[in-house]
């Protein structure tokens, strides 16, 4: 291997980012590890030249190319690849200063063909970068069938070995959408990731002023023959998954049924424990005015009691007193 040759080279596919690209750039800046390189391919987008040159760094290589889809671009990058290891970078996401040192020294000591670190999804504002809210972190290890039909890994987060790349093949350029989840799951299937317990990672989401979420995901709405056709593309490799979702589906219907149903009933029974609490403050309201009024007829009965012994008293007094 040549001398110029980093440990890591990491992928970058680019397109209309330029407010968001410094920062994930100066974050790798700022890696503990230092021995990678950095190959950015612009997807047709904004022009971004200017910022990597100012970056001043030999190890950032930029290539500009007409639009053909984040598939594409990867595919191209793909094919300059020298190093050992391969890593990505979404360009406006945010990384920690030992995301890829950690991956580096997971993947040597562990003699592994693929890791992957936690991520950390974070919702922002896309008008001014604001942090409005944030998912919890997935930190469960992941095996075949939890990523099966389930994007349980951020494209981000991994290493893997330039071997494994070269048994899995090319990201499928058919695809739109699911492009990193697909060409993730082939690789699970071939070898087991090795899941680094660490939060390195943090996965930006943006959401407009309407609240909606601003993501390729909406090419849903926007395109669905083309997001449909990969949708195709993504089940032909393993067929038996289209069913798995389907009856996965058809249980997530049930559980939803259930959860309304649970609902329903602890609402029900809210309203059942009100009215019984309020029918046994009746019972003890009435007990105590029961006890007040059986109080106050004792107390008349002892007087009178006690008037009728003072008469009768009073009653023998006179007669003996007549006798006398």
């Amino acid at each position: 291997m040549k001398q110029d040759v980093p440990d890591i080279t990491i992928l970058m596919s680019t397109y209309n980012r330029r407010q968001y690209l410094p920062f994930i750039l100066k974050d790798l800046q700022e890696q503990t590890f230092s021995n990678w390189k950095l190959i950015v391919v612009n997807d047709g987008g904004d022009e971004v030249k200017d910022i990597i040159d100012n970056l001043g760094d030999p190890r950032v290589l930029y290539y500009s190319r007409q639009h053909e889809g984040k598939a594409a671009q990867l595919n191209f990058a793909l094919d300059l690849v020298e190093s050992k290891y391969i890593g990505y970078l979404d360009d406006d996401d945010r990384m920690l200063p030992e995301h890829f040192g950690k991956l580096f020294v997971a993947a040597e000591e562990n003699q592994s063909d693929f890791v992957y670190s936690d991520a950390q999804p974070i919702l922002r504002d896309s008008t001014n970068n604001s942090v409005i809210g944030e998912w919890p972190v997935n930190e469960k290890d992941i095996e075949w069938e939890d990523i099966r039909i389930h994007n349980a890994i951020n494209h981000s987060t991994i290493l893997h070995t330039k071997a494994l790349a070269e048994r899995v093949g090319r990201y499928d350029e058919r695809m739109k959408v699911l492009i990193d989840f697909d060409y993730i799951k082939r690789m699970a299937r071939l070898v087991k990731p090795y899941h680094v317990h660490a939060l390195t990672y943090m996965w930006n989401i943006r959401q407009d002023n309407k609240g909606k979420i601003q993501s390729i995901s909406g090419l849903w709405n926007r395109d669905p023959v083309s997001a449909g056709k990969s949708l195709i593309a993504f089940f032909e490799k393993d067929p038996a998954s289209l069913s798995i979702c389907y009856i996965e589906h058809d249980r997530l219907k049930e559980i939803k049924q259930l959860e309304a149903e649970v609902q329903s009933a602890r609402v029900q029974n809210i309203r059942l424990k009100e009215q019984l609490d309020a029918k046994q403050k009746e019972i003890a309201h009435l007990q105590a005015v029961s006890e007040s009024k059986g109080k106050k007829h004792l107390r008349a009965i002892r007087a009178l009691l006690l008037l009728s012994i003072a008469l009768t008293l009073l009653l023998i007094i006179l007669i003996l007193n007549q006798n006398c």
